[in-house]
Formats: structure tokens, C-alpha cells, sequence
């Protein structure tokens, strides 16, 4: 689990690879009662750092991705943390109007 969170922490905000992309998906997988609160932690600010306004090629990668990475980040937030508020500021662009 922790391998997961690091290969996302670690790359470059907008870059997708096969990786990444395994990444999120096996933590997708792994039941949400797996996953301490520092993990959760750890990989909302991993995920938050590839979010459109944070990566300069947002627009280059696929919508599948996307759709896995809010899916993932759903399923952190349903336990209770205490994250950011600047998290929460920084999708306002992405908000429909």
C-alpha cells in the first residue's frame, strides 16, 4: 500500500504512465478499512498535486485517469480526516457554475 502512495507522491504532477495509473487502481481496490488515516492523508496530497490548476499538461491526459483519481480521492474522504481547506480552494475552478 504504502508502494502505491509513494509511486503517486513521487511522480511529476501531470504525468501518467502505466504505473501511476496501477497505482490508483490497486488502491481503488483495497478496502477503504485498510487504509489508515496517515494513508489517506498521504495520498490526498499526492492526488491533490495532479488536479488540473496544479499540472501544466492537465489537458493532456485521459478522462478514464481522471475519473479513476476523483474516484480514488471519493473514497479516501468517506472516512472522517481533517484535510486542507486549500485542497477544497483549488478545485473551485473545476466547479460547474
Amino acid at each position: 500500500m504504502n508502494d502505491f502512495i509513494s509511486l503517486i507522491d513521487n511522480s511529476k504532477a501531470g504525468k501518467l504512465g502505466p504505473a501511476i495509473k496501477l497505482a490508483v487502481q490497486s488502491l481503488l481496490e483495497i478496502p477503504s478499512e485498510a487504509l489508515s488515516r496517515t494513508h489517506r492523508e498521504t495520498a490526498m496530497k499526492a492526488l491533490v498535486a495532479h488536479l488540473p490548476g496544479e499540472s501544466e499538461n492537465a489537458e493532456s491526459i485521459i478522462v478514464d485517469y481522471w475519473r479513476s483519481v476523483l474516484a480514488l480521492m471519493v473514497k479516501l474522504m468517506e472516512r472522517p480526516t481533517f484535510y486542507e481547506v486549500s485542497h477544497v480552494i483549488r478545485w473551485k475552478p473545476c466547479l460547474p457554475r
